[in-house]
């Protein structure tokens, strides 16, 4: 593995466990507000696999319809 690809690798899991983490702390702050059940760090990584999901089903959908071009 080059030297950069582990750069790269460190750098998207840094910022995937950084979302994770604001994303918990931002719902468990609006859930004490707001009276709304707490969320798990569980819960957390199951909202972003969600998220991309959903992401990579639209963009797959997307690709396979092919626009003509306008004459």
């Amino acid at each position: 593995m080059n030297l950069i690809d582990v750069r790269h690798l460190l750098a998207a899991v840094l910022a995937i466990a950084t979302m994770m983490v604001v994303g918990l702390w931002s719902w468990n702050t609006l859930a004490d507000l707001f009276g709304a059940p707490e969320a798990g760090f569980r819960h957390a990584v199951a909202a972003l696999l969600l998220l991309a999901a959903l992401r990579f089903a639209f963009r797959r959908r997307h690709a396979t319809v092919r626009r003509q071009p306008r004459p």
